[in-house]
Parts: C-alpha cells; sequence; structure tokens
C-alpha cells in the first residue's frame, strides 16, 4: 500500500524556507527570550548612564555603544541570524544548483524510501524520529540530526493530512 509518492526539484525559495526553519526549530524559545531580556537591560542600562553619568565625549560614545550592542542583542534571532542564514543558504544553493536532481520522497509497505538520481535510501516507519510540518516545509526526521523534507508547495491537502495521521501514529 503507498500512503505517499511525491517528487521535487528543490528550488532557491525551498531551500531557504527549509534552512530558515530548520534554524527557528533548533533554537529554544527560552533562549530568545535571554537574548531580548539581556538586550533590553543594556538599553536600560545604557539609557541611564547617558542621562545620569555623562561627563565627557568617551561616555557618551560608550553609552551609545552600549544601546547598539543592546539592540542587536535584541534582534539577534528575530532580523540578524535570519539574514544571515539567507544569506549563506542563497550562496550554498546557487553554488550546488547545477548538482541539483529531482528527490522523490515515498511512504511505501511501512517504509520512507527517499531517492534521487545519485542514492536510494529505504528506512522502515517504525524508526522515523519525527515528523515536523512548518508552514513551507515537511521535515521528517530520521533522528535529531538528519532528515529529508519536502515543500509544502508538492504536497495536495490529502497528502498533508496523511502525514498529520502517520506523525500523531508515530508520536
Amino acid at each position: 500500500m503507498e500512503q505517499l509518492n511525491v517528487s521535487y526539484l528543490p528550488t532557491l525559495e525551498d531551500h531557504i524556507n527549509m534552512t530558515l526553519e530548520k534554524l527557528n526549530m533548533s533554537v529554544p524559545k527560552e533562549n530568545k527570550i535571554i537574548f531580548r531580556i539581556i538586550g533590553a537591560i543594556a538599553v536600560m542600562c545604557a539609557t541611564a548612564g547617558f542621562i545620569y553619568l555623562n561627563e565627557n565625549i568617551i561616555q557618551t560614545i560608550c553609552w551609545i555603544i552600549l544601546t547598539a550592542a543592546g539592540l542587536f542583542i535584541i534582534s539577534y534571532y528575530d532580523i540578524t541570524r535570519p539574514y544571515l542564514e539567507r544569506s549563506r543558504a542563497s550562496r550554498f544553493y546557487n553554488y550546488h544548483k547545477k548538482d541539483l536532481c529531482s528527490k522523490t520522497v515515498m511512504i511505501k509497505d511501512g517504509k520512507l524510501i527517499v531517492s534521487d538520481e545519485a542514492s536510494k535510501v529505504k528506512i522502515p516507519f517504525d524508526f522515523i524520529y519525527r515528523v515536523r510540518q512548518t508552514k513551507n516545509t515537511v521535515f521528517i526526521f530520521y533522528d535529531e540530526v538528519h532528515f529529508c523534507y519536502i515543500p509544502v508547495r508538492v504536497l495536495s491537502e490529502a497528502q498533508i493530512k496523511e502525514l498529520s495521521e502517520l506523525k500523531n501514529k508515530g508520536n
């Protein structure tokens, strides 16, 4: 019985979306909150120092630098790191696009089968660590690190529903 069969050629947008969504999944919410708190404390200290302890140009420059550092820390996970990852993913994709080939992902007879022109991997679905759907991507993790991904754009509503059911059975 075949439960899923999709083929796709990863696009630049697919690769960038996958990279950003993987990044977002890998960063605990607590880290983001801690960064924002530290950044806010730095900005508040800089503001207080600028108002109450501003006696010369060197101190003024120090308070401005501390404010900039605090704003950088606050925006790190929302603006800076996604920008850097998007840029890195774009360079990676453009460098390797000549080597890209169509991928096929099937779930058949209780096995996940991921294949392209160069390789074919068969994994019993019971060994799948996790299936996780984000806005643009479905991740199928073999373990905590290794995964295959399927862009949501190539999946029908029925296939997404089937993957959700498989995910609920397995997790």
